[in-house]
């Protein structure tokens, strides 16, 4: 009801049912006036044609009304969608660059935690000690690349993982110089594009297995290689990590191993969903596969109470 009583009240309505109404009673009585007042055929004649052509000028005016209202209510109109598109595009522009700000003052706080475990590290005089704040250390340079990566890219939420692959093995090369000239890498990165609560996982997952065949894979100072596969096909994610070292002893279970890399990679797979296999034969190589998906919320936090 509410919307026949405004369509009833608007310009256009108005005029087109006065227009109706005075046509009417004009083809109803014009005639009968005209004939009743005028005699001679001349007259009439002369009446008639003053009579069709008020009725053409008449007509004229309610198109040209009609036509200027609906042009005016048109120009309100797209007025309207401009400035409320424009108020639009400046919210997001300013949440675009809020979210920026975001993931650069969290890349800075992880780098400023990463380099106090670098001074502790220096500082530490036992090698086991060492290790662990180095490996930590590496962790923490994983998620602040996700997010440097977040905050360059066009997309805040999503990362590609081709250039964040080379990233990372760029910086194992810095904190172990020693090795990098006897051990190389190969990757094969599909550009392959997650969002950021599969994006943190899935890097973090790549730098456990990654540091892990780096640390252990070659004891003896072999040269090696060390091969990172990341695929996908039908939305299944597929990451191959393998070496040529001395393999994984078979006393070791990663599913069930109680060492902080394979209980860091364990929870990290039960958060992507993902199933794990791995191979011991000529080396060592683990394949984790999961779907990809848009995950929403906060779901990249550890759990070592499981």
């Amino acid at each position: 009801m509410k919307k026949i009583k405004l369509l009833l009240q608007s310009s256009p309505v108005i005029i087109t049912a006065i227009y109706l109404c005075i046509g009417t009673l004009w083809i109803l009585y014009s005639d009968r006036i005209v004939l009743s007042i005028f005699v001679e055929p001349e007259s009439i004649t002369r009446i008639q044609s003053i009579k069709g052509f008020g009725y053409v000028g008449l007509s004229g005016l309610l198109v040209f009304s009609l036509v200027w209202k609906n042009n005016r209510m048109f120009g309100e109109a797209i007025e309207k969608l401009n400035r409320y598109q424009f108020e639009l595009q400046e919210s997001l522009t300013e949440k675009n660059l809020l979210l920026k700000e975001i993931h650069h003052r969290v890349k800075n706080n992880l780098a400023v935690i990463s380099n106090l475990i670098q001074f502790e590290e220096i500082n530490t005089v036992q090698r086991e000690g060492n290790k662990v704040l180095q490996n930590t250390r590496l962790r923490i340079k994983s998620m602040a690349l996700i997010h440097e990566f977040m905050y360059q890219s066009e997309s805040l939420t999503h990362v590609i993982f081709d250039n964040f692959v080379d990233s990372i093995t760029s910086h194992l090369k810095k904190d172990y110089p020693k090795n990098s000239n006897r051990i190389n890498f190969v990757g094969t990165v599909d550009p392959i594009t997650l969002n950021i609560n599969q994006a943190i996982p899935c890097g973090l997952i790549i730098n456990e297995l990654v540091t892990n065949a780096w640390n252990h894979a070659y004891p003896h100072n072999e040269k090696g290689t060390i091969s990172i596969k990341l695929t996908m096909k039908d939305e299944l994610v597929s990451l191959n990590v393998s070496d040529d070292g001395i393999g994984l002893p078979n006393k070791i279970d990663p599913s069930t191993a109680e060492s902080t890399g394979f209980s860091v990679i364990k929870q990290l797979c039960n958060q992507l969903k993902a199933n794990t296999l791995t191979t011991r034969k000529n080396g060592t190589k683990i394949k984790i596969t999961f779907k990809k998906s848009d995950l929403k919320g906060s779901s990249n936090a550890l759990n070592y109470s499981t």
